[in-house]
């Protein structure tokens, strides 16, 4: 009987042998990476399913034997990044990160030391890492910071504007009063030298001869016209100021945080009187608003953000397109909106040069820029495709032409 037991336990062994090294397969099989086994010739001799499945073979035969690099990059020799090639080196454990369509965009590499029970590197164990969820989230996590940062530097400019407005206010509001009362003191003190004329003019002797001079000296009836004149052009002139502070004011507190119903039409005038300074040089813009827009729910402060963002980007096109202070030449700048029964519709035309074909994809994108360093951080369109999209649930898109210019069309639902 000992015998026999002693017959049997080289076979019991070997398929306990054999169904580790089955079931282990079959572990290997059933993880998402794909794993590779690459010999020191660069040559594939093991692989999961996954890996076969990435590569578009049918059988491990087709793979098995091939090089590494011809299989993974349809390539004749390993890439200057080939993390192997580190390895086979310093034998140490090397990541790389690559974007390769064949295995579903974005990856990472990592390759660790294949040794044998002598502890000698043969190659490496290579897998192979789909990290398209990790870059995504890390764009979020980008955008989230600049978004955060944009706020915090729009509140901390609205805060000074408002504090700046406030303090353009309290003097307006005392020179605005002096006008008026200077206003009707001129007219009380022509009344009265128009009745000392009548009267002069209805006497005799020297003291009519004097007044009549002395009034003639003074060029009465050029002040007469010219001072209400210039009372008139004052007025109109703190009439502008208000309405500026006012613009400031609305557009640093247009609601804060809340989202409540808002007209678009008064977000576009207060964009385009608080940013003057920035397109008077370059460009006219005109206004074609709807009359009977209603009133839509909205983050106000946001939408506003989206309007000026688009108008700063069209006075930059215009000027990339006829020069910065151009002499008599401006561009035009154009708001439009329109509304049916379930959403409105802005429309933000410019006549610049256009948005490059090879561009137009990335435009949206959050860091992209075609302008010089410091002239930008390539945020502004990428956080108003997300104030429009992600918080309003809106459509924004655009047609260009290569130098006629952009037009940017939002579509704002009336309910969310």
């Amino acid at each position: 009987m000992n015998y026999l037991k002693d017959l049997h336990t080289p076979t019991l062994h070997a398929r306990q042998i054999h169904r580790a090294k089955v079931e282990w397969e079959n572990t290997v099989d059933a993880l998402p990476d794909a794993i590779s086994i690459i010999d020191k010739n660069y040559r594939v001799i093991r692989l999961n399913k996954t890996m076969l499945g990435k590569l578009g073979a049918s059988s491990y035969h087709e793979v098995i034997g091939s090089k590494c690099h011809f299989c993974v990059h349809s390539s004749d020799s390993p890439p200057e990044f080939c993390p192997h090639t580190k390895l086979l080196k310093d034998d140490q454990e090397h990541r790389v990160e690559i974007y390769n369509e064949q295995f579903g965009g974005h990856c990472e590499i990592i390759v660790t030391p294949y040794k044998d029970l002598s502890n000698e590197t043969l190659g490496s164990i290579h897998i192979i890492r789909d990290i398209n969820q990790q870059k995504q989230d890390e764009k979020e996590r980008e955008k989230l910071i600049a978004r955060n940062f944009q706020s915090q530097k729009l509140e901390s400019v609205g805060q000074l504007a408002a504090g700046i407005a406030h303090e353009i206010n309290t003097p307006s509001q005392f020179i605005g009063s002096n006008i008026g009362f200077i206003e009707e003191s001129f007219q009380t003190l022509m009344e009265l030298l128009l009745s000392i004329i009548n009267k002069a003019n209805h006497s005799e002797g020297e003291l009519k001869n004097t007044l009549l001079t002395e009034i003639e000296n003074a060029d009465w009836d050029y002040l007469a016209e010219e001072i209400p004149l210039a009372i008139e052009q004052s007025k109109e002139g703190l009439t502008r100021i208000s309405s500026i502070v006012k613009a400031i004011k609305d557009f640093s507190h247009p609601g804060g945080k809340l989202m409540k119903p808002a007209s678009i039409n008064a977000i576009i005038n207060t964009t385009i009187a608080v940013a003057k300074n920035e397109w008077k040089y370059a460009a006219n813009v005109k206004t074609d608003l709807d009359p009977n827009l209603p009133k839509i729910p909205c983050f106000a402060n946001d939408i506003g953000q989206v309007f000026l963002n688009l108008l700063v980007n069209a006075v930059h096109a215009i000027e990339d397109k006829i020069g910065k202070n151009p002499t008599g030449q401006k561009g035009t700048i154009t708001f439009t909106t329109t509304h049916t029964d379930h959403e409105i519709e802005i429309r933000v035309s410019d006549t610049g040069n256009g948005i490059p074909a090879y561009v137009q994809s990335r435009i949206f994108d959050p860091f992209f820029t075609t302008k010089n360093v410091g002239e930008g951080t390539g945020q502004g369109l990428s956080i108003s495709h997300d104030i429009i999209t992600k918080e309003h649930h809106g459509i924004i898109d655009f047609i260009t032409k290569a130098n006629e210019g952009t037009e940017f069309i939002i579509r704002l639902p009336f309910s969310l």
